[in-house]
C-alpha cells in the first residue's frame, strides 16, 4: 500500500521511510496501520468502462424497461412503446460507437 501510494507522488520518500519505521512499532496492530494508511492514502478511482460499454448497458436497461412496460396492463400502449423505441434508438447508437 505505501508504495503504491510512493508511486502515484502521494509520499515522498522521507514520508515513506518514517511511515514504514512506524510499521514495526507496536503501539497500533497492523488492522490499525492498515485503516490509517487506506485512509491517508486512499486509491484512485478506477477508470470508467469505455464509452461502446456504457452505451450498450444503457441500451441494455432501456430493452428491459421497455419488455417490463409492455408486459404491463397499467401503463398504456402508447408509453410502453415509445420505451421501445427509444430502446431500439439506443441499440442503433450503441452499434455504431467505437472507443477511440
Amino acid at each position: 500500500m505505501l508504495a503504491d501510494a510512493e508511486e502515484r507522488g502521494q509520499l515522498s520518500p522521507t514520508e515513506y521511510k518514517s511511515l514504514r519505521d512506524s510499521i514495526w512499532s507496536p503501539e497500533k496492530s497492523p488492522t490499525e496501520l492498515k485503516k490509517e494508511f487506506a485512509e491517508r492514502f486512499p486509491r484512485p478511482p478506477p477508470e470508467p468502462p469505455p464509452e461502446s460499454a456504457q452505451v450498450r448497458k444503457l441500451a441494455q436497461m432501456a430493452r428491459k424497461l421497455a419488455s417490463e412496460l409492455s408486459g404491463s396492463r397499467r401503463i398504456p400502449n402508447a408509453v410502453a412503446e415509445r420505451a421501445a423505441a427509444l430502446a431500439e434508438d439506443l441499440e442503433d447508437i450503441a452499434s455504431g460507437v467505437t472507443d477511440a
